[in-house]
């Protein structure tokens, strides 16, 4: 083993963390369900069927305007370079059995009521902004960077007046996080028309909790430790009560603030006075939060979208009948309720050319096939393509009851099969493909956030090791036996564990390069220094 020796390093220095600029606002656009991914496609297709264009060409249209928004996460997120964290600490003991904190707010200081409706308030009393665009923009820009500037460089009265500003909103949040449970009651709102509301509402949310976060620095950085982690445990709360709405836009807003909190343990390990934060991050919950609701939320909007297999299937519609529901299908994908008379001519032309294909893949998925050769054209076009998507979304949702690494195989036979559904020449099919792919990209995003919480704990099993052995670290992690240091959740491995000559590197490694989302890994880079008095 080896002594890790005092360095030049006369006190803790914050962070430096080396990350691909992927974290902007940009992120939003990829946050959104198909609605809000095709959105910008919509006037083009609307465009295209003015100008007469046929069936054949809209396909491509389409996928060209919406793999185009698409696609822009993956570049940015997808950087070559693996993200490397760079943090300075001690070996601080883990608090005593009784003294021990938890990131789950305790059951004895929680209220009854509903969670929602204090969130609600707090959108209520949020401070109205500057009218000036560049005021608006400096205020971001401090933020920013009172969000990502060493703890001793915070300008505190400065951080101070902005927090007070928010004092309202923040009582309302606190209160909120700490009911007995939430309720967002959105049911009524699964509704493709009600999609602005929820992207508002994410939007604020967002902003409240970076005022969240820099409250809780600035209590760090005076060393109120107390008010530090009841801000930490609101913010952890509130994003995951986000997280757990019944709707996947909300849920990838509940991912990207669980994100943001979790990231706020890279000041508290830094801190001075700090404890070993194992024994809090083996209180959080595993998963952080529950998939389920959102996907059922989710599914729900399909259902009143879509008109049903049973509607297609017990009887033989006449054309007309067969095209309305085959317009009800273009209008949901597309997020328009355009019926118009040039919208239905295009579409029995799709139809026409659509069906051989449909009836024969029908016939594949176990219909009776007499019945598929009475149906009209655009009848077995409609319920081939809501039969094929569904069984794509439940493969999909599926994937979120199993490890990662197990379900790679599955994922990579999605992903050719989507490919395959959006290049060929069919409009509807093409929409929904689009619309699988963002739940696949959730189910990334959700597994992406379970490795980032262990690495975390791993990290601190680490620490607490060389607490216990005098500063000295271990050879391997398998040498740690005292507490678990959990495996990657990607791999099923352990982490990528090195020492180096005054602390160690813990590493998830990048997947391999033919898997999705080959960007989702980071590097710790622990240096290990002696605490002044």
């Amino acid at each position: 083993m080896t002594q890790i020796k005092p360095d030049e390093y006369g006190q803790l220095q914050p962070s430096r963390v080396h990350v691909p600029k992927a974290v902007t606002g940009r992120a939003l656009l990829w946050s959104m369900t198909i609605g809000m991914i095709i959105a910008s496609g919509v006037a083009t297709v609307k465009a295209g069927i003015a100008q007469g264009r046929g069936p054949s060409t809209l396909p491509r249209i389409i996928r060209w305007s919406a793999t185009t928004v698409a696609s822009e996460h993956i570049h940015v997120a997808g950087a070559p370079d693996v993200p490397t964290i760079q943090l300075k600490v001690t070996l601080p003991p883990p608090p005593p059995v009784h003294q021990q904190r938890s990131l789950v707010i305790p059951f004895n200081e929680r209220r009854a009521g509903n969670a929602a409706v204090d969130y609600l308030r707090a959108l209520t009393v949020l401070p109205q902004l500057p009218r000036e665009a560049a005021e608006v923009e400096k205020r971001q820009r401090e933020l920013d960077e009172w969000l990502t500037v060493p703890l001793a460089r915070l300008p505190l009265k400065q951080v101070q007046a902005r927090c007070e500003e928010y004092a309202a909103a923040v009582f309302a949040l606190q209160t909120g996080a700490r009911r007995r449970y939430c309720d967002w009651q959105l049911d009524e709102y699964l509704d493709p028309e009600q999609t602005a509301f929820l992207l508002e509402s994410s939007a604020n949310y967002r902003h409240l909790l970076h005022i969240v976060r820099l409250r809780l620095r600035s209590h760090l950085a005076r060393g109120d430790l107390e008010a530090a982690w009841q801000d930490w445990q609101t913010g952890l709360q509130f994003s995951r009560d986000v997280a757990q709405s019944p709707t996947v836009i909300r849920m990838l807003t509940g991912i990207a603030l669980q994100t943001q909190m979790l990231h706020v343990a890279h000041d508290w390990m830094q801190h001075p006075k700090c404890f070993n934060l194992y024994p809090a991050f083996i209180s959080l919950p595993r998963p952080l939060f529950d998939p389920a609701i959102a996907l059922e939320g989710e599914a729900a909007f399909i259902r009143r979208s879509l008109p049903q297999p049973p509607e297609l299937e017990q009887k033989v519609l006449s054309p007309p009948e067969a095209l309305r529901l085959l317009t009800v299908c273009y209008g949901s994908v597309s997020r328009t309720q355009s019926t118009g008379p040039l919208v239905g001519v295009a579409l029995a032309g799709y139809a026409a050319q659509q069906a051989p294909a449909a009836r024969t893949e029908l016939m594949q998925l176990g219909l009776d096939p007499k019945r598929v050769e009475r149906l009209p054209d655009a009848q077995v076009v409609a319920l081939r393509n809501v039969l094929l998507m569904r069984g794509l979304w439940n493969e999909v949702v599926q994937l979120f009851q199993l490890p990662y690494y197990r379900t790679q195989p599955v994922v990579l036979r999605l992903e050719r099969k989507l490919t395959e559904l959006t290049q060929r020449q069919d409009l509807v099919l093409t929409l929904y493909s689009q619309s699988v792919k963002s739940i696949l990209k959730t189910y990334h995003a959700f597994h992406r956030l379970e490795r980032l919480r262990a690495l975390l704990q791993a990290v601190e099993a680490i620490r607490l090791y060389a607490f216990h052995h005098k500063g000295l670290l271990p050879e391997n992690l398998e040498q740690i036996t005292t507490v678990d240091v959990p495996q990657d959740p990607w791999t099923g491995k352990a982490f990528l564990y090195q020492r180096t000559a005054n602390g160690f590197k813990l590493t998830a490694l990048p997947e391999p390069p033919d898997t999705p989302q080959s960007g989702s890994s980071w590097t710790y880079e622990v240096v290990i220094v002696d605490q002044k008095p």
